[in-house]
């Protein structure tokens, strides 16, 4: 169906289609067809982007750097599926791979930080480990610390603990971080026991009915009615056997789990999968949903905040 209504979308996803499937020079053939095809428009900055995130995969740097800078001569409109800061943690990803370190560095700090900021805490994390022994370069870096810090001593009272006991006998019997289970139920629900979606997921961590029978049990529930997801314990004690089978199933990074948390397991899978690189905003970067997407930055953010207020023991530092 070459008019289709989706057509748009269709091309779109044939690029990703063909990356999962194995065959990237294929899918770079798309890219080209689809920028043809739809030049000037959002779609073609979105093939552009595809095509970035394909070579970043690939190993391809300089590609990935040549597309990153054409990217950002570009405008980013609510259509497009990226902006201006993920593309540039790309390209300093990029640069850095490429042994080109002393240029990655100065894209990673054109990078703004803040507490809304995913990409520019991911860029303040990536300075520092770049800056080494080099006082001036570590200077910098301080600066951008520095200014954070200030941020979150300015919105802590925004940022609470309640239901301490319940999160830290979940989360240490599962070998959580508390504070991560906090920043997604801020996230899911502002800390209302309460809160119902239209979709039907309920209290602290917004689980459903399913969740609630499938993780029961090994959570130590015979069975689960719906008003029992609006007990905090409940709740958190689900939401933390849940977050355990994530985490089993995609270790040693956070953005997976929450991208799962609210986009699937499935999804995620197939995610990574194109990623390639364990690198978090690499991964952030394949995520396929725009609402997951969003999701993942927000929970991360969330997280950041709570580990510069918090002890593990989610004890106010």
């Amino acid at each position: 169906f070459p008019n289709g209504e989706r057509i748009d979308t269709a091309h779109l996803n044939v690029i990703d289609t063909l990356r999962e499937a194995g065959k990237p020079s294929e899918a770079l053939l798309w890219v080209t067809k689809t920028r043809q095809r739809f030049a000037g428009t959002a779609v073609e900055t979105n093939a552009m982007f595809a095509a970035l995130r394909l070579h970043v995969a690939e190993d391809q740097w300089s590609e990935a750097v040549n597309i990153a800078d054409q990217l950002l001569q570009r405008s980013f409109p609510k259509a497009v599926l990226t902006s201006r800061t993920e593309v540039a943690y790309l390209k300093a990803f990029s640069l850095e791979q490429a042994g080109r370190k002393d240029e990655a560095f100065r894209v990673y700090s054109d990078i703004g930080d803040g507490l809304q900021s995913y990409y520019g805490w991911l860029a303040t994390l990536r300075l520092r480990a770049l800056a080494g022994r080099d006082g001036n370069k570590a200077e910098l870096v301080a600066q951008r610390e520095t200014a954070v810090k200030s941020a979150v001593a300015a919105v802590a009272d925004s940022y609470p603990a309640p239901y301490r006991q319940s999160i830290l006998a979940a989360a240490k019997s599962r070998k959580l971080d508390p504070r991560f289970i906090l920043a997604l139920i801020k996230q899911e629900s502002v800390f209302k026991p309460t809160a119902k979606s239209p979709a039907g997921a309920r209290g602290l961590l917004q689980l459903t009915m399913d969740a609630a029978v499938k993780y029961g049990p090994k959570a130590g529930f015979r069975s689960v009615n719906e008003n029992q997801l609006y007990q905090p314990d409940t709740s958190i004690t689900l939401g933390a056997e849940y977050l355990e089978h994530l985490t089993d199933m995609f270790p040693k990074m956070l953005e997976p789990v929450a991208a799962s948390y609210n986009g699937g397991e499935d999804n995620v899978a197939r995610w990574l999968k194109r990623a390639k690189h364990h690198d978090p905003g690499v991964f952030t970067s394949e995520v396929g949903f725009d609402e997951t997407k969003g999701y993942v930055q927000k929970v991360m953010s969330n997280y950041r905040v709570y580990r510069e207020l918090y002890t593990v023991d989610l004890v106010r530092k």
